[in-house]
Parts: structure tokens; sequence; C-alpha cells
């Protein structure tokens, strides 16, 4: 057939099929690009090759992606209006496990499926997207909030004018970008209102900060008085129900009684894994037992540091009340040893080294509570102010945590400082053994020569000689024993606790001020105030140059 004839040529034909051909091209390529993945990583593969300059086969790949984005669409419209998930094939970014219950659903249940995350999706929105689902769930399993969330319908309604196109044409200020964040925005704000004021997260972390952390003087000082008898005992003899007995005598008796009755609820008294060996002050620990949303903040790994930190502070309140018995004692024995010359050195020596032990137990208890617990108290409180999201609370209230558990000395890189203050309460439970010694011999001493003076009282009285020579040569004998035996016997054990005290705080020094942390060098500045270590240890003698005081002076737990 001739060209002339307009009937179908090879050449027509070939133009005919131009157009096709690029098209089945275009969608080969596709094909091929996405033979090996599905869901959200095949809209990636097909979204790459709309930056391409042919028109024709960007028309053909904008086709087929508006097509295979529908279904992400659609479920990220569900995700966000309603917090549901219809994705059997597992084709969304957001994944959720079934088998997590509501108590966790925070943190473990719903999470990014990155290998889904359609490439024109940003991490940002992404992470915005799963906690506006995650806070309408949250919201209805575990507040049980049912009424509706301010905004939905306008935000519903603003969903529905946009089209499957906007996922993979959206800029910096488009339409849907807008609406996600609206969207988080949102059921953020109904969940921090619900966590903060319905469930008054606020209350329970003074409660914590009051209890656990022993912010409530009058209550700890009462309830360790009240404990003293009982954690005396060896572990195995205490019975819970008594300890909780007393803590109920001790909330009545100072001003816990005025807390909430929600918050004294919770409030308990809990023994510890018990040890061969261990007394009650080994094993005792208040305990604060959290439930349904505020459980989402306070998880059961803080309340496990929560607990850490109680046991810590409560033994150093506890060498604190040691250390004050041991005055009193001292107060006592003083009066008597005016009638024995002979211990007096010894009372000075016992009274020298109680001072610098005191000295030492408040100097720790001012860092804690001033440098770490209210520094950070005061950090979380402005975190907690500008929080926009329950994550930003639970951030925040954790980084509290993790600064308080390293400020106590209880993280892994203060394992060595720690034990150094361990023994330094030992030292104290030996100088409050040394105490009782001296304070038994004074005492007997003291007995044994006003009972011999009152003897001859009685017989001169009586008309009969005031003693005998075999008496007088007796108690010689017992006196002599007495200044022979047991005086360098108390001398003895007095300085070997000073030698090993004196020993230990400037190896404490020492780590101090080769930690990282500037707060302890400036610590340990006020533990030698005199520079008494810094004189007998030449080490000591570079532990602030003018640079690092500068430094120190500028680095706070308050920042």
């Amino acid at each position: 057939m001739g060209e002339l004839s307009g009937g179908l040529t090879l050449r027509r034909l070939v133009m005919w099929t131009l157009e096709p051909r690029a098209r089945l091209r275009a969608l080969a390529l596709l094909t091929h690009a996405a033979r090996e993945v599905y869901g959200g990583a095949c809209v990636s593969q097909i979204y790459q090759h709309m930056h391409h300059g042919n028109p024709g086969h960007k028309a053909v790949v904008h086709h087929v992606l508006t097509l295979a984005c529908t279904p992400i669409y659609v479920m990220l419209t569900q995700w966000l209006l309603d917090g549901t998930l219809e994705d059997p094939h597992h084709e969304f970014f957001i994944a959720s496990d079934p088998t997590v219950p509501d108590d966790k659903l925070w943190q473990d249940k719903y999470s990014i499926r990155w290998c889904m995350l359609p490439t024109f999706i940003n991490k940002s929105q992404a992470k915005k997207v799963l906690a506006s689902g995650k806070s309408l769930n949250f919201l209805r399993n575990v507040c049980h909030f049912r009424a509706a969330i301010a905004g939905r319908d306008a935000i519903k309604t603003s969903l529905q004018q946009t089209t499957v196109e906007s996922l993979f044409t959206q800029d910096e200020n488009s339409q849907l970008d807008q609406l996600v964040g609206l969207t988080f925005r949102e059921t953020s704000r109904h969940v921090l209102e619900e966590i903060l004021t319905r469930h008054k997260l606020l209350d329970h972390l003074r409660a914590l900060r009051r209890y656990l952390l022993l912010g409530q003087g009058d209550f700890i000082h009462y309830l360790m008085e009240i404990l003293n008898p009982e954690l005396g005992k060896p572990a195995t003899n205490l019975y819970p129900h008594n300890l909780s007995s007393l803590l109920e005598t001790a909330v009545a008796a100072s001003n816990a009684q005025y807390e909430e009755p929600d918050i004294l609820k919770r409030l308990d008294v809990r023994l510890l894994e018990i040890s061969p060996g261990d007394l009650g002050w080994d094993v005792f620990s208040l305990d604060y037992h959290v439930d349904g949303p505020i459980g989402t903040v306070f998880t059961a790994d803080c309340m496990r540091q929560y607990l850490m930190l109680f046991n810590a502070l409560w033994k150093d309140k506890r060498m604190e009340m040691i250390l004050s018995d041991i005055w009193k004692e001292q107060a006592a024995t003083s009066k008597l040893c005016r009638d024995l010359p002979e211990l007096g050195v010894v009372l000075h020596g016992v009274q020298l080294l109680t001072t610098e032990m005191v000295h030492l137990v408040h100097q720790m208890e001012y860092y804690m509570t001033f440098e770490v617990l209210e520094c950070s108290w005061h950090g979380l409180m402005t975190k907690l102010k500008t929080a926009q999201s329950l994550d930003d609370v639970i951030i925040a209230h954790n980084h509290f945590l993790n600064r308080i558990v390293a400020g106590a000395l209880l993280d892994a890189d203060s394992k060595q400082v720690r034990t150094h203050l361990r023994t330094f309460y030992n030292l104290i439970q030996n100088l409050r053994g040394l105490q009782e010694r001296l304070s038994s011999a004074v005492s007997t001493e003291v007995n044994a020569r006003r009972d011999a003076i009152a003897v001859i009282k009685a017989r001169t009285e009586a008309g009969d000689f005031g003693t005998s020579a075999e008496q007088q040569e007796t108690e010689k004998k017992r006196r002599k024993d007495f200044i022979s035996k047991v005086v360098p016997k108390l001398k003895s054990d007095l300085r070997i606790n000073t030698q090993t005290y004196q020993d230990m705080v400037q190896s404490f020094l020492l780590m101090l001020t080769q930690h990282d942390d500037q707060n302890l060098h400036l610590l340990s500045t006020r533990l030698d105030f005199n520079e008494y270590y810094h004189r007998r240890d030449h080490r000591l003698n570079q532990r602030l140059t003018y640079h690092h005081k500068r430094k120190s002076m500028g680095t706070s737990f308050c920042q």
C-alpha cells in the first residue's frame, strides 16, 4: 500500500505506539524498582521516579503513585482522627503490638516502622503522626476519656479537603503538614490536661519528693525515731504489718497527715531482699504505689531508681542520727570523766573524731539537698511548664532522676566513690562501738570508785575504820588495772579509728577532685575547708586551678 493512500504504514505504526511504549517502559521501570518491596517502601521506590525530566514519564509515575498512596492516605487519616489501624499486611509506617498491655501502651505498643516510611514524609512528621494516634489511644484506653476531642471535627473537615496527591507534593507549609502539626498539638494538649489536671501528676511528683527523697523532714525524723527499735532487729524478725502500723503513726504525728487521702493510700513500706546477717535497717524502704495513667511517667524503671535513691538517702540520715546519738552520749560521758582524768585524752580524741565525721555528713547532706535535689527539682519544674507533650514530660522526669542518681554518686561513673562512702559509714558504726565501750568503761569505773567511797563513808559513820590495808591494796590494784589495761586499749582503738578515717577521707577527696563532675570538686573544697588534707597529700594541690574554679562556678545542677 503506498504512502499516499492513507493506509497503515510501519512508520505510522511506530509513531502511534511511541506514547504507549513510553508508558509501558515507565511501568516496566516502576515494576522492576518495586519488585521486592511493598507498602511504604514500594511507594518510596516509585517516588524516586518523580524527579524525571520527561513530562510523559512523570505523568505515568504521578498516576501510579497516586494509586499506590491511596491506602496509605486512608490509613493515615484514620490514625490521625481516631487512632485506629487497619493494616493487615503491615504496609503502614505505624506499627502496633497487640500483645502489649495498656499500662505499657505509651512506651511499647506503638512504634514507627522505619522501613515503611515513605521518603516524602520526614522523620519529624512521622513522629508527630505517631504521637497523635498514640495520644488518642492513650486517652481512650488508659485514661478512659470518652468525650470527643475539641477541634476534631474541624481537623476532619480539613483532611477531607486534602487529596492523596498532597502526601507527595507537600512543601514546608503545605496544608497536610499544617494539619499533622495541628492534630499533634491538640491531642498532646488533651493528654497533658488529663495527666496534669485530672490525674494530678504534679501532686504525685511532690509526694515522691517528700517521702521517697526525704523532703518531708518532720515526718522522716519521727519515722526514723519510732522505727529505730524495730529496725535494730535481724531482718528475718521484721513483719510488714508492724512497720505499716508505725508508718501510720508517723503520718499522724507529722504534717504528712494533711496530705490528700489518695497520696497517703499509695505510701507504704517495703522489705528488700534479705541477705544473711542483715538488720532491719538494711532491708527497710518506703514505697509508693503507682498505677493508671501516672504509671506512664512513673515506670517500673523509674520507681526502682526512686527506691535506690531512698535507700541511699535513708542510710545518710541514719548515719546522721547515729552521730547525734554519739554526741548525746559524749555529753553525758564528759560529766562523768571529770572524776577520771585518765580518760580525758580519749574522750577529747573521740569528740574530735566525731566532729570531723559530723562535718563530712553535714557537707554531704548540704550537697545532696541543695546542689543536687533542689537544683534538679527546679530544672524539672521549669521544663514541665514548657512541656508540649507527654513525651516532653517523660523525658524531663527521666532526666531529673538521672541527674539525681549521678549527683548521689549512684551511677556507674561514681561506683568507687560510693564504695568509699560505705566505708565511711562503717567507720561511723565503729565509732559508735568505741563510744559505747568508752561510756561503759567510764560508768563502770566511776561507779566502782563511788562505791568504794560510799563504803568508807558508811563505815566511818558507823564508828569503824573507813578502810583496811587489804581493801586499799585491792582498790589500788583495780585502779592500776584500769589505767594499764582499759585506758591503753581505748587509746589504741581511738588511734586506729582516727587513722583509718583520715586515710579514707584523703582517698575520698582525691577521688572527688579527679571526678568529671565539677560540683564534686567544690564539695572536696568544703570538706577540706582548712586544707588539712591538702597539706598531707600534694596531689590535692592541683585540685582547682583558677580555670577550673571559674568552670566549676559556672557548672551547676540548676542549669
